[in-house]
């Protein structure tokens, strides 16, 4: 979910969400074993990958095996 998505904001909802200032609009790749997700790559406007940063936080379904879903944002800072 992207913060257009109105269930972005509500925090009842158990999806991974996706913090960028592309949003859907570029390629997404995300890695992950056994349903877990382990990591989670964007693209920007020039198609050159990054790596997302996993924020900490606790989300409804976190106590499901794998801590439940994640929140990725986009590095905008250099060396973030």
């Amino acid at each position: 979910m992207t913060p257009t998505d109105p269930d972005y904001w509500n925090p009842f909802v158990s999806k991974d969400r996706l913090t960028s200032p592309f949003g859907p609009s570029t390629r997404n790749v995300c890695t992950a074993f056994h349903g877990v997700l382990t990591g989670c790559w964007q693209a920007d406007q020039n198609g050159q990958p990054h790596k997302l940063v996993p924020l900490p936080l606790d989300f409804p379904g976190s106590t499901l095996p794998g801590g439940g879903p994640s929140h990725f944002v986009y590095p905008i800072f250099p060396g973030m």
